[in-house]
């Protein structure tokens, strides 16, 4: 994911990633990538897998407009990740 987001371009990077197992340990796995390439995660944001989908869109859509990130990386269930990221 980080060789990726390097390939592209990507200096600052938006994290998101669900609060179950799955998500907690790769965005904990990223951070610490991401440190050893430079790539900069400019804000992290967790999701809950237990919020309605209009929660998503008021927790994260003022963020994702202000923050100076080229791009997101998503860690999580799909659900979540489909109303986050749309």
């Amino acid at each position: 994911m980080i060789e990726a987001a390097l390939d592209m371009g990507w200096s600052y990077v938006l994290l998101v990633h669900t609060d179950d197992d799955y998500g907690l340990e790769a965005a904990s796995a990223l951070k610490v990538y991401a440190k050893e390439r430079s790539l900069c995660i400019s804000k992290t944001i967790n999701v809950s897998n237990d919020d309605q989908p209009d929660m998503y869109f008021k927790n994260i859509s003022r963020i994702i407009t202000e923050d100076p990130a080229s791009a997101i990386i998503y860690f999580g269930q799909e659900i979540p990740g489909r109303y986050t990221l749309t």
